[in-house]
C-alpha cells in the first residue's frame, strides 16, 4: 500500500524555500539548465541547514533565516514522529537521501536504537548493519536510498517512510521492492511524504511517469513564467 501524505510547510520553512529558489535560478538560462538545478533546490525542502555550505551565493537575510532553521519547523518530522507512534514496537525501514539528514532524522529517535547507513558508510560494514538491524532490538534503520536499493532483504519490516527522495526513477523503484520481497508474511505500508506547491510534488509526478515528466520538460526550448510557477508550486492536480 502506497500512502502519500501531503503537507503545508511551516511558514518560516516556506519562506527559506521560496527566497531559495527565487536567489538560485538563474537569470537567463536552458530549460534543461534550470531542470538540472532540480535536486540541488530540493534541498531546502529536505532540511534547509543543508544550505550553510552555499552561502556565498545568498544575501544576508536567507543566510539568517538557515542559521535560524530549527528542526522542529519541519512538518516530515511531525508525520513522522505520527507514523512511528502508529507503527511502536516494530522495526521501520525510513529513506533519505542526504547523510546529514538521514543523520538527523536517527539523532531525534535515540529510544528506538537506529542503525544508519549513508554513501559514508564504508562498504564492508553495510551488510554486517544490516545484520544488527535485522537480528538485534533496533526498530529504525535510516537509509541512503543510493546505497540500499539493492540486493538488501528487509522483510523484518513491513512499513517504510520516504522522509525524501532522488528523481532517479530506478533507484526509488528498487528501493520500495526492499521489505516487499519474497518471505515477507504482511501487507507493507510504504508512506511517502510530500510538501504541497513545491518541487516535492513535481518529483512525486516524476516517479510515477518514470522519469518522463523531467525528461519532456528539459526537451523543451523555452517555458513561460506562469509554466515555472506552476513548476515550482507544484500541487496534487496540476498538469504539465
Amino acid at each position: 500500500l502506497e500512502k502519500r501524505i501531503y503537507l503545508d510547510m511551516s511558514p518560516k520553512h516556506r519562506e527559506i524555500y521560496q527566497q531559495f529558489v527565487t536567489q538560485s535560478l538563474p537569470s537567463k538560462g536552458r530549460v534543461r539548465d534550470i531542470v538540472n538545478l532540480f535536486p540541488y533546490l530540493s534541498l531546502s525542502l529536505d532540511d534547509p541547514t543543508l544550505l550553510e555550505k552555499h552561502f556565498p551565493k545568498f544575501d544576508i537575510n536567507l543566510q539568517k533565516m538557515v542559521q535560524a532553521f530549527k528542526y522542529s519547523y519541519l512538518e516530515k518530522m511531525t508525520a513522522l514522529d505520527e507514523i512511528l507512534s502508529d507503527h511502536k514496537g516494530e522495526k521501520v525501514l525510513v529513506w533519505a537521501t542526504h547523510p546529514k539528514t538521514i543523520k538527523m532524522i536517527a539523532e531525534q529517535y535515540p529510544d528506538l536504537n537506529p542503525i544508519v547507513i549513508t554513501g559514508e558508510t564504508p562498504q564492508e560494514e553495510r551488510f554486517k548493519l544490516i545484520d544488527e538491524f535485522k537480528n538485534g532490538d533496533h526498530q529504525l534503520l535510516c537509509g541512503n536510498i543510493s546505497c540500499l536499493n539493492t540486493s538488501v532483504t528487509l522483510t523484518e519490516c513491513a512499513c517504510q517512510v520516504y522522509f525524501s527522495r532522488p528523481f532517479n526513477y530506478t533507484e526509488v523503484a528498487q528501493s520500495q521492492c526492499r521489505i516487499y520481497r519474497l518471505g515477507q508474511t504482511r501487507e507493507v505500508e510504504s508512506y511517502i511524504l510530500l510538501y504541497n506547491k513545491s518541487l516535492d510534488i513535481l518529483l512525486d509526478k516524476n516517479l510515477t511517469s518514470k522519469g518522463m515528466l523531467v525528461t519532456g520538460l528539459a526537451s523543451k526550448d523555452c517555458l513561460s513564467q506562469d509554466d515555472w510557477i506552476k513548476i515550482f508550486n507544484c500541487e496534487e492536480n496540476s498538469e504539465f
